[in-house]
């Protein structure tokens, strides 16, 4: 078996369905490509695709609880026999080529991460009654061109507002999920009429190129809608993380560790990835979920890349300028290693501190403060340094990005 597909679903039937089905056209030998799919307990139809009949191995594992993004991606990945284990979500619809250009990856480098983030779409296969108005108004920007979709939803305003109001009611009113999609159309490829790009990390792959040349955090870019491994690879680094619950880092987490390992990161620009819209919960709802497992994640990996993730939570920084900071960082520690320890010490005080008062919901404020009752020691260190620094014009972005984060109040 070359390669082992690892699907891992939670109530997104028929979406798996379709994504299944998408893996049946694939160019790559469908005789050395399996497919493992592990239920996590779904209360839906998801049950149903147990008998599926497919022209590549398929392995339905059902857990008898829901255990959540991590354990869920493990059982799959101990159950499989390939060479090469591609981890996907169970709503990705994939392009033809998607298997066998990973595979060939691969078979031409070693300790290599493939990623999808900049030919991510997005996709409309289902209609849900559970949709948001976003997700309506984005459907119907898709259609609003079509004659002939247009005439299928019975639309005949001009009105945009008008018509995204009368699709929502047409659907929300059946009370259950329009399907839109045909495997005879998976595998002609019409559903590409229901797709828009939506490109993940698309700031940073323009910016650093398809091999994240002089990019810090690759691993941000690791998102589990689909990436691929060598098998020894994933056994030399271990499994996801199972203490996150709950939303989110998961698989930041475990792409970290790839990075320290010396893995090599690859984004695959040839073969799209589509991920099937489905309902989801406001941000808002999820946030402490994500903020939590941030925290977990600092404690499990006290570095102070890791750390300085709190940035971007704060909305000081984003996904590219951040990098400006982790390359002074890496360099004031070259210069000076006893140094650099104790400025990574010191930061890590103070993005424990934030990522603190985030998961309380308390006031960010005196953060100065909270470093020297810490270690008043450290902070004067810490505070010399940077006044010499930026009295001397030496590593400027990361004395901004200190300044920054100790000015911040919020």
């Amino acid at each position: 078996m070359e390669v082992s597909i690892i699907m891992n679903s939670y109530n997104k039937y028929p979406q798996n369905l379709y994504s299944l089905q998408s893996l049946k056209h694939q160019t790559f030998d469908p005789s050395k490509m399996e497919v493992i799919f592990v239920d996590d307990a779904s209360t839906d139809r998801t049950p149903k695709l147990r008998g599926l009949r497919t022209p590549y191995p398929f392995h339905y594992i059902r857990t008898e609880r829901n255990v959540g993004r991590s354990e869920v991606k493990n059982i799959g990945i101990r159950a499989a026999r390939g060479k090469i284990i591609i981890v996907m979500d169970a709503e990705m619809l994939v392009h033809p080529k998607l298997v066998e250009m990973h595979h060939r990856y691969h078979t031409r480098e070693d300790r290599l991460v493939v990623t999808g983030c900049l030919r991510h779409h997005g996709l409309f296969s289902v209609l849900q009654p559970a949709f948001n108005h976003g997700q309506f108004a984005r459907f119907y920007s898709l259609i609003r061109k079509r004659p002939s979709l247009r005439r299928k939803f019975r639309l005949k305003s001009a009105k945009a507002r008008l018509n995204v109001a009368k699709i929502s009611a047409r659907v929300r009113k059946t009370k259950k999920p329009m399907r839109l999609l045909t495997e005879w159309g998976i595998k002609r490829r019409t559903y590409r009429k229901y797709a828009f790009p939506d490109p993940l990390r698309g700031e940073v792959i323009r910016r650093f190129g398809q091999r994240y040349e002089g990019y810090h955090f690759p691993w941000y870019c690791v998102v589990t809608h689909c990436i691929s491994v060598r098998k020894s690879l994933f056994d030399e680094v271990g499994p996801f993380y199972e203490g996150f619950e709950g939303w989110g880092f998961e698989d930041w987490e475990f792409g970290y560790r790839l990075h320290q390992a010396g893995a090599k990161f690859l984004d695959d620009a040839r073969a799209p990835i589509y991920h099937q819209e489905h309902p989801v919960k406001p941000y808002s709802s999820i946030r402490m979920d994500n903020l939590k497992n941030y925290q977990r994640f600092l404690n499990r990996h006290r570095d102070f890349a890791v750390g300085v993730h709190t940035m971007l939570l704060l909305g000081l920084r984003d996904f590219v300028s951040v990098n400006g900071i982790m390359t002074d960082f890496k360099a004031l520690s070259a210069d000076d290693p006893e140094i650099g320890q104790t400025m990574q010490s010191a930061c890590l005080v103070l993005f424990d501190s934030v990522a603190q008062r985030l998961v309380d919901q308390s006031r960010i404020e005196n953060l100065s403060e909270t470093l020297q009752q810490h270690d008043a020691k450290m902070f004067r260190i810490f505070s010399s340094k940077l006044e010499a620094w930026r009295n001397g014009g030496q590593y400027p972005q990361f004395t901004a990005g200190m300044d920054e984060l100790l000015a911040y109040r919020g």
